[in-house]
């Protein structure tokens, strides 16, 4: 079942909101970096003839290194049925867990919360079958034409567990689809594209053409139950891909010292691309833009004080190659794409 953690920067002592009661002290709880992980067993609940059934949930406060924590007071608390505990209080044993029982005959999310840090999740109840989510990732979300794109449908769940997940189907509509299918042959359609996969969550395809393709997954279980999301993406294939800016690393230095900066670790993705222009500002109001280098220098004469200064490097790409640049001209070329790093300069 999934736990979702939660944290705020603040919190006010249990004995706070007791002061009437004449507590002098407040319970142990957990701290703003530490995390609660969650178990619900079972995670569904069969009730047969029964209106109502257990669920065992467990919460183990750990602190921001991983260990367990014991000693730490967590309340439960349910959208659905009731605590055992009376959402009164529970504290973790040595293993940092903290158990409480959930009793309910409907679907239920069940919250921890210690201190600043909560977590839940959710409890179902068998014999009914739930709807699957889908999730996926594409990996790049940004291709050139003829580039391999992977499609990864893995991270999708379903209540009843993720074996139960029998088929993957992807839509993928484009605003310049290709006139001709690339694969693979469980793909159908020019536009949109339907590409249907029983238990395969993955796989990979190629582009022909510059385009938007908006893709979206809709998952079925095994009793040919569709999730109700169909989640969306999108992917972008482009003859010239952008470049990538490295201005290199923070820099600390001192009034009316020359210093160097090197741009020359950025790169352009394409195959033939490269860079024919690098721009630098430098914080101070002054800059070098097209200084027909990677590298230049730069002197400060006044302190950065309390806020160093923001040095940005722009750099441009050759395009898509096919056509002659001039560093001079902004861009530098047709169809030239650009990107931007930012460093800091400290100077005392």
């Amino acid at each position: 079942m999934r736990t979702r953690t939660s944290s705020v920067g603040f919190w006010l002592p249990v004995c706070a909101a007791l002061l009437l009661a004449g507590c002098d002290h407040a319970d142990p709880v957990a701290e703003a970096d530490n995390t609660i992980e969650m178990d619900a067993s079972p995670g569904v609940i069969n009730l047969g003839s029964k209106p109502e059934g257990k669920s065992t949930i467990t919460a183990t406060v750990k602190n921001d290194k991983g260990v367990p924590k014991a000693g730490v007071t967590v309340r439960f608390k349910t959208t659905a049925g009731r605590m055992e505990s009376g959402n009164g209080s529970v504290e973790t044993d040595a293993a940092g867990e903290a158990r409480d029982v959930l009793i309910t005959g409907a679907d239920a999310t069940v919250t921890a919360k210690s201190g600043p840090v909560s977590a839940d999740i959710d409890v179902f109840i068998g014999g009914v079958n739930h709807a699957p989510t889908a999730n996926f990732t594409i990996n790049p979300a940004t291709q050139i034409p003829g580039g391999l794109v992977t499609f990864d449908g893995s991270s999708s769940t379903d209540p009843e567990g993720n074996a139960t997940l029998a088929t993957w189907i992807w839509t993928l509509t484009s605003d310049n689809p290709d006139s001709a299918p690339t694969g693979p042959a469980e793909c159908t359609g020019t536009n949109p594209i339907i590409c249907t996969f029983p238990t395969q969550s993955s796989f990979t395809k190629t582009f022909t053409n510059s385009q938007s393709v908006a893709v979206a997954l809709q998952v079925e279980d095994d009793q040919g139950l569709a999730s109700s999301n169909a989640n969306t993406r999108t992917l972008t294939i482009t003859g010239n891909l952008p470049p990538i800016a490295n201005a290199g690393g923070n820099i600390l230095t001192t009034v009316n010292t020359q210093v160097t900066f090197d741009g020359s670790l950025s790169s352009d993705p394409n195959p033939g691309g490269a860079i024919v222009r690098w721009d630098w500002t430098f914080g101070d109001g002054n800059s070098s833009l097209n200084n027909g280098g990677a590298t230049t220098t730069h002197t400060y004469t006044a302190a950065s004080g309390a806020t160093p200064y923001q040095v940005t490097l722009t750099v441009w790409d050759n395009g898509d190659g096919t056509v002659v640049c001039n560093p001079a001209n902004t861009p530098p070329c047709p169809n030239s794409k650009t990107a931007s790093a930012t460093i800091t300069v400290t100077v005392n």
